[in-house]
């Protein structure tokens, strides 16, 4: 059966062999696209999974004018952006968490943090990511722009946090 025959028979039929036999025939497809964004063979299939999904959810908005395989790229190649967009984000929070991580330890050893307890305590409470904003826009003198840069938030995002996480100080030193 071709591609469009299956389509119509799952969309007017509801026979989801129909559906899970064009799935299974793309999904070598699905596959190879996938490697071309993830040198990692497991996160590969996770994606060819959620694409599955993805397309199952998604085919009854598929335009039978065009071909099905142009219309699973374009599926696939988004999910597959999307991915490594998210995996780059969080590589970044990681590596900023691993350079800010000893400057943290740092500030709790430094001389006038000891002398206050219940600075000490407080500070303890804080995420590491609101230490490190802090730290950054306080004891470095840091700018906003400098921590954008640094951390790869946006401008209003940093302000935001660092608003927050005063607050939360203040809170926690009441």
């Amino acid at each position: 059966m071709t591609d469009q025959l299956l389509i119509q028979a799952f969309l007017q039929g509801g026979k989801t062999e129909a559906i899970n036999q064009l799935l299974n025939k793309y999904q070598g497809y699905i596959l190879s696209i996938c490697m071309k964004y993830s040198s990692d063979m497991e996160d590969a299939k996770d994606n060819v999974q959620d694409i599955l999904i993805k397309v199952y959810e998604k085919i009854n908005s598929y335009n039978s004018s065009a071909k099905f395989s142009t219309w699973l790229y374009s599926i696939a190649r988004n999910h597959c952006y999307d991915q490594v967009s998210k995996k780059k984000k969080n590589v970044q929070c990681d590596r900023l968490k691993e350079e800010y991580e000893d400057l943290i330890e740092e500030m709790f050893d430094d001389n006038e943090f000891n002398q206050n307890d219940k600075l000490k305590s407080t500070l303890k409470l804080l995420s590491v990511e609101e230490l490190t904003l802090l730290n950054l826009k306080y004891k470095e003198k840091k700018s906003i722009d400098d921590i954008s840069n640094l951390t790869g938030l946006s401008i209003s995002c940093i302000k935001m946090r660092l608003s927050r996480a005063k607050l939360k100080a203040r809170a926690l030193a009441a």
